[in-house]
């Protein structure tokens, strides 16, 4: 890390020369503003890392899930529980570290609780998505102590169509699992005020190739004689197929003051849950699916006031019921149930001028109420109600040549089974400073102090995780877990090359984790929370820049890499890290075409827990292609090769990886109509 901060402060000097000019800038390609953050800014001017993906770039990369789309942005993993069940990593933390939100609020569904459970979001409903971490992130609680992933959408529409309808279609095939994927949507105006938006997306697949057998050698090596003979080869995942189906309804009132709306989305999804069980000769018998579905109705609404200080108040309410149904075979095994709501309310203070900068910021609440239920043969966590209620507010100077940022959280869960009531208060603290010492340079520093309650399933698992492949035990005296960190960031633009770096280092006090106890229950390993200390340090670098035009074809390149190491306090590792890994890209463009080369290396894995196996690293190829075929740029044609090479490619972060790797070679084609 020393080494990290000598070469960054160094770098900085040398761009700046040493004479911070006044009208000096941040970068400004690609600039987008983060609706995320609590104040008004721009992506080149968070004081910390960030992600923004616009609603083209989501339709263009991959689109298996939302963690998927995700994974090819630095800092970020995924959790790879199948095509189907996926959450994103940021920074080797997940569950509930990272909060995946909609439009601010929570997603209400399970898919914290297990890594077998779904999201109840796809990429393709986006307008917008978000990933960040650093002061603004405090406003979402302490659960975003690894990051937030904000899902921005138009179910609610927050401004007036332009004419008098838009339509957005969207249709796309994959040969590596024959699956299809079909997004529509649909906003017009009634009148002078009003404004509904019609949505509709499915996925289909069935269950998909790989290059090699489905069981990785060093699984296969500690088989016995006895269990290899009754397992199958084959070149398929067993048991991915899936069904997703998503439909809303929206609209809205939209004045010259604000607006305010409602939506309704219905989520109903079919998919098969991986398990090495699927390999024997009756596995077939055995295979379990899951049978989800969420009806959940938000309410979105924006008042510009003007006075008293006030800017304007932004309102934001999510309701859901969700339930889903675990198969075994044709039986129904567990049952798992949420219901409940999450509502947020902001006060967005009006911008004004101190000590010769401007100063600006939010404040606001945000409470969680909802009911978990779990029952049946696998129901490892009881019943139970979560309350939660936070408090916060982030406030930002800026005087053009340097600035600071600064946001405080307190918030109270009260965790309640029918046996009795937990209690547990946190308080999350956040402080950056800025500079801009040149024309197009950003530099920040950001001190953090981040408290997490623990969840439910932390306090109160008791009983068999098939899942997970443990017996997983809680621990009801588990205390807030607590996180201080550091975090530099510089972003700077120099002619033709962009290049923006973080590096990071933190240390858990209270580190709650699933840690193994040597003793076996109902066969299977058992697991028991407790918490521990861990030091945790990485970064991510990522360099753009422009090469040279050759017979009319602009060129540009793109190098980014990440890394991230957690270590016990009591020495080992923190389970299933992500390695270092590297992606290079070479894009050629001209006129309506667009070609981009990506090369994704992925080092081994050889930092692990005292449970978990060394994952061998893997170099894949991919090639996408982009045309518009019109003048007008309201019809494009996308074509991509993913894993050109057919290789083999296991992630560490996923408990899946000794018998689900990654898709063998994919050829996907889709179409995006606008009209």
């Amino acid at each position: 890390m020393r080494v990290f901060v000598k070469s960054s402060i160094a770098l900085v000097l040398s761009i700046s020369g040493w004479t911070p000019p006044l009208n000096a800038q941040t970068p400004d390609r690609d600039v987008i503003v983060v609706q995320s953050s609590p104040v008004s800014i721009q992506s080149n001017e968070v004081a910390g890392a960030v992600v923004v993906l616009s609603r083209r770039d989501i339709e263009e990369h991959p689109l298996s899930s939302l963690a998927d789309t995700l994974s090819s942005q630095p800092g970020v993993s995924t959790s790879f529980f199948g095509p189907a069940s996926n959450r994103p990593i940021i920074r080797g933390l997940g569950a509930e570290r990272v909060r995946v939100l909609s439009n601010g609020v929570g997603l209400l569904d399970v898919s914290s609780a297990s890594p077998d459970h779904a999201l109840s979001s796809e990429a393709l409903e986006a307008e917008q998505i978000e990933v960040f971490r650093g002061p603004s992130a405090i406003a979402y609680g302490g659960g975003a102590i690894g990051g937030v992933v904000n899902v921005i959408d138009q179910r609610i529409p927050t401004q007036r169509v332009d004419g008098a309808i838009e339509n957005r279609i969207y249709a796309g095939v994959s040969t590596v699992d024959r699956g299809n994927t079909a997004a529509g949507r649909s906003r017009f105006n009634i009148g002078e005020v009003f404004v509904i938006n019609l949505e509709a997306l499915t996925r289909r697949a069935s269950d998909y190739d790989i290059p090699v057998n489905a069981l990785s050698a060093e699984l296969i090596d500690r088989l016995s004689d006895a269990d290899l003979s009754v397992l199958s080869s084959t070149n398929r995942v067993q048991n991915t197929a899936l069904d997703f189906n998503i439909g809303s309804l929206g609209g809205a009132w939209i004045g010259e003051d604000g607006y305010i709306g409602l939506s309704w989305k219905s989520t109903q999804a079919l998919y098969g849950v991986i398990s090495a069980a699927s390999y024997t000769p009756n596995g077939s018998d055995d295979l379990t699916r899951i049978d989800l579905r969420q009806d959940r109705i938000d309410l979105r609404g924006q008042w510009s006031v003007g006075r008293f200080g006030v800017d304007h108040v932004n309102l934001t309410v999510g309701h859901a019921d969700y339930e889903h149904v675990e198969l075994e075979g044709e039986e129904v095994g567990t049952v798992f149930g949420n219901l409940g709501y999450e509502a947020r309310a902001e006060v967005r203070f009006r911008p004004a001028t101190w000590a010769g900068g401007r100063w600006e910021g939010t404040a606001g609440v945000q409470v969680l109420d909802r009911e978990f239920s779990a029952f049946g043969t696998e129901a490892f966590v009881p019943s139970s109600t979560t309350q939660d209620v936070g408090a916060f507010f982030v406030q930002r100077w800026d005087n053009g040549i340097f600035g600071a940022e600064a946001g405080m959280r307190l918030e109270t869960r009260d965790l309640s089974t029918v046996q009795e009531t937990i209690r547990h208060e946190a308080q999350s603290t956040s402080l950056a400073v800025f500079a801009r010492p040149a024309p197009q340079t950003f530099f920040a520093i950001t001190v953090s102090q981040s408290e997490r309650a623990p969840t439910d399933v932390e306090l109160f698992a008791d009983g068999p995780h098939i899942a997970t492949q443990a017996y997983e035990i809680g621990d009801r005296t588990l205390s807030t877990e607590r996180a201080t960190s550091l975090e530099l960031t510089l972003r700077a633009q120099r002619g033709r090359w962009d290049v923006e770096t973080a590096a990071f280092v933190a240390r858990f006090d209270g580190f709650i984790g699933a840690f193994p106890t040597g003793e076996t229950l109902e066969g299977l390993p058992v697991f028991r929370f407790e918490q521990q200390d861990v030091d945790m340090i990485g970064g991510e670098v990522s360099l753009r820049g422009d090469l040279f035009t050759f017979q009319d074809w602009d060129l540009s390149s793109e190098l980014q890499g990440e890394w991230v190491d957690a270590q016990l306090g009591n020495a080992g590792y923190v389970p299933q890290m992500p390695p270092l890994s590297v992606t290079a890209r070479l894009n050629a463009q001209r006129a309506r075409h667009e070609w981009s080369m990506e090369a994704i290396f992925a080092n081994r894995q050889s930092n692990v827990a005292d449970f978990e196996r060394p994952t061998p690293g893997y170099s894949m190829f991919n090639l996408r292609y982009v045309g518009t075929p019109f003048d007008q740029r309201d019809f494009r044609i996308i074509l991509e090769a993913r894993n050109l090479a057919n290789v083999e490619a296991r992630l560490h972060t996923s408990l899946l990886k000794d018998v689900a790797p990654l898709p063998g070679r994919n050829l996907r084609a889709a179409i995006v109509l606008e009209f």
